[in-house]
């Protein structure tokens, strides 16, 4: 290996034919709506097929045959004019990713959510939970505020990790469910996830330098293994009844993505189509719409993500 490789930090995959890929996979099982799809049956296409086509199969589902198919095209053809905003008379709060304090530049405290939001006239609140705080403790600090607002037409956003701590908090207290009026998750990380089996499948002696280390970052070890599959706290089917509920899903290839989030791809890579942290098929709400956003990666640095922002707002302010 040369010097000058050794020296990059951020080596991507190799670019391919996307345009091929999809004129291939759109071959593949024709006649399998999106909504018949498992974890299974991604499973197994990806060792059949690779992970680019189980993506891109993934993908032109989502986007030609489910239930969101309507959706993504309304939402596409939306009329956006900035200076003829709708007013949304409703309150925005938003449920951070973990460690949006510590990492702010990874966009975790929905500030882009809020400052849209403003423009349609909304009021905001950053719920600020802990952002090293397990699912459980946060879920609680959650129900906490719920109980004490008095607002009954709440559009709330989750972003990664805090929609796991959301989901649990409206799922232990269903009778809160009805302050809100719209649940829109980011990336969302609704279930138990087969990362953090890896990260927790260590030798003792490695375990034990995991712990150390998690400890001087003052993150409990209960914020990995609430994630497992094997231990965890979101095993069981999401059961939410808010009425309006929309995913924004990041929908990524390999060579989408570079340096750590790719890592965490490829150990993904053989349970299915993931953006990095998360399955895609475990992102989704599932009595929602989704809105996929190809070729973008669990962090959503895209310039869509502004642009879907917008029309969510745009579409909430029409309901």
């Amino acid at each position: 290996m040369s010097l000058l490789r050794k020296l990059q930090s951020y080596i991507p995959d190799r670019s391919i034919d996307e345009f091929e890929l999809f004129e291939e996979t759109k071959k593949l099982y024709p006649k399998v709506k999106f909504e018949e799809i498992t974890t299974s049956f991604l499973k197994e296409m990806t060792s059949e097929f690779g992970i680019e086509k189980a993506t891109a199969f993934f993908y032109l589902k989502m986007v030609h045959h489910s239930k969101s198919s309507k959706f993504i095209e309304k939402m596409h053809s939306f009329p956006i004019q900035f200076n003829k905003l709708p007013k949304l008379k409703k309150e925005v709060w938003v449920i951070p990713a973990g460690f949006y304090r510590e990492i702010p530049e990874f966009d975790g405290d929905g500030e882009l959510i809020r400052k849209i939001g403003s423009h349609f006239g909304t009021q905001s609140r950053l719920i600020e939970v802990n952002p090293k705080g397990t699912i459980t403790n946060n879920a609680n600090e959650i129900i906490s505020e719920l109980e004490k607002t008095n607002a009954t037409n709440l559009i709330v956003f989750s972003i990664s990790k805090g929609s796991a701590d959301f989901r649990i908090a409206i799922e232990n207290r269903p009778d809160l469910q009805k302050k809100i009026f719209a649940w829109v998750t980011i990336g969302g990380l609704l279930k138990n996830n087969p990362l953090a089996d890896v990260l927790l499948d260590k030798t003792t002696f490695t375990k034990l330098i995991q712990k150390t280390v998690l400890q001087i970052l003052g993150i409990p070890f209960e914020f990995l293994t609430e994630f497992s599959t094997r231990s965890g706290i979101l095993n069981a089917p999401i059961n939410i009844q808010i009425k309006n509920q929309i995913t924004l899903l990041p929908v990524p290839l390999p060579s989408h993505m570079q340096g750590n989030i790719l890592k965490k791809h490829r150990i993904l890579t053989e349970f299915g189509p993931n953006d990095g942290y998360g399955l895609l098929i475990d992102s989704i709400l599932p009595n929602g719409y989704v809105v996929p956003s190809w070729g973008t990666d669990h962090y959503f640095r895209t310039p869509m993500l502004s642009e879907n922002l917008y029309k969510v707002f745009f579409y909430l302010s029409n309901l």
